[in-house]
């Protein structure tokens, strides 16, 4: 560290949280590299430019070197075509993939949220954000973009980061109710106003000519990520549950891997295996039986659930919350109005969590019916995370709807990320039984 740079009180902590994450990190990859697995060795990118974007975050933090902080869904292409580092709210909460690989480490992180003192139905998410803020885990960032969805919990921790960093210039972006083209302009003007914000604060100056090469890069990406899609409609799937969604971190939630050539590669290489496996009449189960849409993102113990799910049941969730790339238009690049346009549809209207949780229920009915329909899936999986009150208020809508198409319907409370909700032996209970019946 260069003795030049006094480091901020605030961000002592974190580098010291940062360098043993890393090392964590890089144990966990040793393991990784050494298991012999060719499935399971596809996601090694997308592990290691976890390490990567850590080391190059704690590097900003420890030279002085200005950087962002950007809140989920935010647009990455802004900062990659500005050579602007940001760090986002997802690494330090989730610890990297650290959460969904390691239980002890989860298991501490849900013991420091305990201590946070906020009531119990608040998104564990947003628990776990609040005690990172408040253990000091973040490093203090020159600027902060974000958005006020996909719900209240994130206005709330918004406030949080505002009170921890109150020197530090933040811009909340002002998202819109309808997914209409009066929406997709009003957000298509607060995202012009996002640029002015880091122009003004970091120096820098938007190339739109280079914002049209990455953008172009992340297109193809999205186009691949189709393309893979393809190859999962075929049965058997042949690929594992939510295979899809590590993709969506990389396109959206990593520093490294926006527009960068190790996504193009990781997808290539996913679409290399499927297309093997589909060449040998080959899918990830040896006798599938079902074939699931999961409509959440993948909680934190997804391990313990897709061996219930693969092992015991024969079921295999070929869709989930976050692994649906059927919503992404490519973007026009004719003009900054345009390209402003394409981007404020892609992060605020098609990105699935977002997509389903704010504006009408037309959207979640609109995928459901089409990721039935599209995978040939004969069973969805509704659960209701305490933090998606949305999901849990439609149950009887999408009772009705997959009533119509012919479809089992599976809901059942639990939390995201905290297994202690709803425990192993409870979760296996309510999986076993409901697939033994069908």
């Amino acid at each position: 560290m260069s003795e030049s740079v006094t480091l901020p009180p605030s961000s002592e902590y974190a580098v010291e949280h940062l360098k043993r994450e890393i090392a964590f990190m890089e144990d966990v990859a040793w393991g990784l590299a050494g298991c012999g697995d060719e499935y399971a060795l596809l996601q090694a990118p997308m592990f290691m430019t976890q390490i990567e974007f850590a080391q190059k975050t704690l590097q900003h933090v420890e030279e002085g070197i200005p950087f962002t902080q950007l809140w989920y869904p935010g647009v990455p292409e802004f900062c990659t075509a500005m050579d602007l580092h940001w760090d986002g709210f997802t690494r330090v909460t989730l610890s990297g993939p650290l959460a969904y690989l390691v239980p002890e480490y989860l298991l501490k992180m849900l013991e420091e949220s305990d201590m946070t003192g906020l009531p119990g139905d608040v998104c564990t998410l947003r628990r776990f954000e609040t005690a990172a803020m408040l253990a000091g885990k973040f490093p203090r960032p020159t600027s902060a973009v974000a958005c006020l969805h996909p719900c209240d919990g994130v206005s709330v921790f918004q406030s949080a980061c505002e009170q921890m960093f109150p020197d530090t210039p933040m811009f909340w972006a002002d998202s819109p109710y309808d997914s209409n083209e009066r929406g997709i302009t009003y957000y298509a003007g607060e995202l012009r106003r996002q640029v002015e914000f880091l122009e003004k604060h970091h120096n820098k100056k938007l190339d739109w000519d280079r914002l049209r090469e990455v953008i172009a890069v992340t297109d193809t990406q999205y186009e691949l990520w189709k393309e893979f899609d393809l190859l999962k409609r075929n049965t058997p799937c042949p690929m594992g549950s939510w295979s899809g969604y590590p993709i969506h971190h990389m396109l959206q939630n990593c520093a490294v891997t926006n527009a960068a050539p190790v996504t193009t590669e990781y997808l290539k290489s996913l679409i290399a295996y499927a297309e093997k496996q589909v060449a040998e009449g080959k899918g990830r189960l040896e006798n599938e039986k079902h074939r699931c849409l999961f409509m959440d993102i993948a909680p934190t113990w997804v391990g313990s659930i897709t061996k219930i799910l693969e092992e015991e049941c024969n079921a295999v969730v070929v869709v989930d919350g976050m692994g649906d790339s059927r919503p992404y238009t490519p973007i026009d690049l004719t003009s900054e109005q345009t390209i402003l346009e394409g981007l404020a549809k892609r992060y605020c209207m098609d990105t699935p969590m977002i997509r389903v949780s704010h504006g009408t229920l037309d959207a979640m009915l609109d995928d459901l019916r089409a990721n039935v329909v599209d995978y040939n899936l004969d069973v969805v999986i509704a659960p209701g995370h305490i933090g998606h009150k949305d999901v849990q208020a439609a149950q009887g809508i999408l009772r009705d709807t997959c009533r119509e198409m012919g479809v089992k319907l599976l809901e059942f409370n639990y939390d995201l990320f905290d297994p202690r909700y709803t425990p192993e032996e409870e979760m296996r209970k309510i999986l076993t039984q409901f697939f033994d019946a069908i």
